[in-house]
């Protein structure tokens, strides 16, 4: 299900030249999106993520949430999303629960 939404959601990305995102004084494309996201998906691939791994994903309800959690799809991996905010105990049950190796804040894999 993942490769589907990950495709349907590059595809819409890919032909959207309107602005799809806006935040303050930037104004973000769908194409400019997907290169970030390409960008990340890319790292993840040399980081040797496998199909179903666990990827945590800090969400900020930022454009680039939308493409890190592509980048993750376009991989094959599983968002676990985590808020920018959450404490760090709520950060430790996560990372125990899913037992993820890597995180992206961002688009920035750590």
């Amino acid at each position: 299900m993942t490769g589907r939404l990950a495709h349907l959601l590059r595809e819409w990305l890919a032909t959207s030249g309107a602005e799809v995102a806006d935040v303050g004084s930037k104004a973000w494309t769908g194409p400019e999106l997907l290169e970030i996201a390409d960008r990340a998906a890319a790292e993840l691939r040399a980081r040797g993520v496998e199909a179903n791994e666990p990827i945590h994903v800090t969400i900020g309800n930022r454009p680039s949430d939308i493409a890190a959690m592509l980048a993750v799809w376009s991989v094959g991996g599983v968002v676990a999303p985590i808020h920018q905010n959450a404490s760090i105990t709520t950060r430790a049950a996560v990372g125990q629960a899913t037992n993820a190796r890597l995180q992206l804040d961002g688009v920035f894999v750590e």
